[in-house]
């Protein structure tokens, strides 16, 4: 990373006090971090310090209200925008950028908060097209993705992990009997309970309608039973009223499988066999 405070804009005395004027090539350098970026929110506090060392200020926000994003603040160097100025200037500023002391930069800099309203909405974007939008979990080409990339890991490194497949049981009644609103009310009821349930590292995706699937890393079995547990647990307490609960298959890799298709076919084999099990009982139960 090129240190930005090396190119900073000595002050005009000619200008009144207190004003400063950063270079005019500044925002054509911003365009290309903008490009260069690995994330929008990277690029959002990069294009702070940048202005903040080009112009040698003390602080500066910037403030953006478009839909879908809403209204969002951000401070250089990833600061609070709690108290004073900078918590002033975030919820009752115009939308912007402000600094501390005030940029002399006529409209040059205007195109920043552009900039920066483009690359949020990247992020947004990027995050929709990896997860489910009902349930906010990953979907399933972002799942296949990662679950690539842990049976390579796992191959390569001898980095285990274990593959859980759950299918909702009964899922037909409660659309049945609540329509399909309600059907989805729990389908998002089960996300938040599955993102609840889970570790930092874990995956959770919905793979299907009623389908999900969860990669857990670091190969202990005794993970996975206290997991589904409280995965479990978050179900019953959707609604007692409603039949809902989940048939799994777990298979892990390199330990039963070392190959995406294997690993997935032993795991759906279990899931099926742990669904007719759970079947029988009901039936039992009458």
């Amino acid at each position: 990373m090129d240190e930005v405070g090396s190119e900073a804009h000595e002050p005009d005395p000619a200008r009144p006090s207190g004003l400063r004027r950063p270079r005019a090539e500044l925002l054509a350098d911003l365009a290309a971090d903008l490009q260069a970026a690995e994330s929008g929110l990277e690029f959002v506090y990069r294009c702070l310090d940048r202005v903040v060392a080009e112009a040698q200020l003390h602080d500066a926000v910037i403030v953006i209200d478009r839909p879908p994003l809403g209204r969002q603040a951000f401070r250089a160097g990833r600061r609070p925008l709690d108290g004073g100025w900078a918590e002033e200037v975030a919820l009752g500023g115009p939308v912007g950028l402000h600094t501390e002391p005030p940029l002399d930069a006529g409209r040059r800099l205007d195109a920043a908060t552009d900039l920066v309203a483009v690359a949020l909405r990247l992020d947004n974007l990027r995050y929709d097209s990896l997860h489910d939008p009902l349930t906010k979990l990953y979907n399933r080409r972002s799942f296949d993705d990662q679950l690539v990339q842990a049976v390579s890991r796992a191959r390569r490194y001898d980095d285990p992990f274990t593959l859980v497949t759950i299918d909702l049981d009964l899922f037909k009644i409660v659309n049945d009997s609540y329509g399909h609103a309600g059907g989805d009310d729990v389908l998002r009821a089960i996300g938040a309970a599955m993102r609840h349930a889970i570790r930092q590292s874990d995956v959770a995706a919905r793979t299907g309608g009623d389908e999900f699937a969860l990669i857990l890393p670091g190969g202990d079995a005794g993970v996975v039973a206290p997991l589904i547990e409280r995965l479990r647990d978050g179900v019953r307490a959707l609604d007692r009223d409603l039949p809902v609960d989940f048939s799994v298959g777990v298979a892990s890799c390199p330990g039963d499988a070392d190959t995406v298709e294997t690993l997935t076919a032993l795991a759906d084999t279990r899931l099926y066999e742990d669904k007719a099990r759970r079947r029988a009982e009901r039936a039992e139960r009458g």
